[in-house]
């Protein structure tokens, strides 16, 4: 009998141990990464070698590895990095005609297109054979979503007189608070201000291998060197609940323009705590929107007709 005590006692035990583990390795509503759009060309398209003349068709390939769904439309996509007279081929951006989901639970490899560039043929003379290097950039719209667990408390209820449900110590951001794009959140923390104040701090970057614009570009913009430096690394940065106020560098509020600066930018935030016997729990939405630009190269080799 005092053998089945102590073995139901393990039981026990153990279960309480577990469900205590599962609450600390709760995660975020999202998958996470730093994927957004991935670029490629389809194999053979273009072909690694062909004649002077020979017209051959270039195909690029669209994966959407991100958290974000792209509709038809969205994604331009344009080649560059050769003399696209001599080839027969035009700046114009070219449109995805479908849908881009994200990765999901439901699709864990992403929408997946391909994009139909239309053929090259180059035209100038050659001797013997000569090695080009073809780009494709593409151009969309993304978001980053998260979801943050932050700490509402006070100095009153840190220095022991109420009651302490939550801590504003420690990184907020945590696994699956933050959706898979390029652009993430990399760090959420807390610090009093005053009596009745908590600020958070916010930490932005650009963690894919693209650049960043402001969301309101235009893809054929882009191709303008001064519009391309006027908002280059700019993000719409928004949070909620609204209460919640950021400074920005033009203006205060809940939601505004953030300069990345060396891929990083900071946010400081503030929010006004409310009278309360017991610190708690709040989920922080912060969004960020923006466009960005991915690319992809290959290279190919042109021979002289015989």
């Amino acid at each position: 009998m005092k053998k089945t005590h102590i073995f139901l006692v393990l039981i026990v035990s153990l279960l309480l141990i577990t469900s205590c583990k599962q609450v600390d390795d709760v995660k975020g509503p999202f998958i996470g990464g730093t994927n957004g759009l991935i670029v490629s060309f389809e194999p053979n398209a273009p072909a690694s070698k062909f004649e002077v003349g020979e017209s051959v068709p270039v195909r690029v390939l669209l994966n959407n590895k991100g958290e974000f769904d792209l509709l038809p439309g969205d994604v331009g996509v344009q080649l560059f990095g050769i003399h696209r007279p001599s080839f027969g081929i035009s700046d114009a951006y070219v449109t995805n005609k479908g849908d881009l989901p994200g990765i999901s639970d439901f699709l864990e490899n992403g929408g997946e297109q391909e994009v139909d560039m239309g053929n090259i043929a180059y035209t100038q003379a050659i001797s013997n054979s000569e090695s080009f290097q073809l780009r494709a950039r593409a151009c969309y719209p993304y978001e980053t979503k998260s979801q943050i667990n932050a700490c509402i408390s006070s100095v009153n209820i840190e220095e022991g007189k109420g009651e302490q449900v939550c801590t504003i110590a420690n990184e907020k951001v945590t696994a699956g608070s933050v959706s898979s794009a390029p652009i993430q959140i990399t760090s959420f923390t807390e610090e009093f201000r005053g009596s009745d104040k908590i600020v958070f701090n916010i930490v932005v970057e650009n963690k894919g291998a693209g650049i960043v614009y402001a969301p309101s570009s235009e893809c054929s913009q882009l191709d303008d060197p001064d519009f391309r430096v006027d908002n280059e690394n700019i993000v719409l940065f928004s949070i909620s609940p609204s209460d919640i106020t950021c400074r920005f560098a033009f203006e205060s509020g809940s939601s505004g323009e953030v300069k990345l600066r060396e891929r990083i930018g900071n946010i400081v935030c503030q929010k006004d705590v409310p009278d309360t016997d017991s610190s708690f729990e709040q989920k922080i939405l912060v969004n960020l929107k923006y466009k960005y630009v991915d690319s992809s190269s290959t290279n190919f080799e042109v021979f002289e007709k015989i």
